[in-house]
């Protein structure tokens, strides 16, 4: 199978993707106020702010954070040389200069 998804049939896709069990990226979803996520996934952000009703903080904090903080520092833009050196959103984040 290939890894890229353009390509697949979105019937087969949709298919795939599990709607029983809530999946981190879709609570996370939840979280921001966004529009891709199911009930099941609604009802663990639920659960998540019943256990630590401020916990949607840390969500809105990290978007914040790369959305600020490391998104300029991404191997396409001048403080980081192109591949990074450092992988990731938080490796590049981590060594970018002061």
């Amino acid at each position: 199978m290939s890894g890229d998804v353009l390509g697949q049939d979105p019937a087969e896709l949709r298919r795939r993707i599990d709607t029983i069990k809530a999946h981190p990226a879709r609570v996370y979803d939840v979280f921001l106020g966004g529009k891709d996520n199911h009930p099941v996934d609604r009802n663990a952000a639920a659960a998540a702010l019943a256990a630590g009703p401020r916990g949607y903080l840390d969500v809105r904090h990290n978007r914040v954070y790369v959305a600020t903080g490391v998104k300029p520092c991404m191997p396409s833009a001048s403080c980081c040389p192109s591949p990074c050196p450092y992988p990731g959103i938080d490796g590049c984040g981590r060594h970018a200069p002061a």
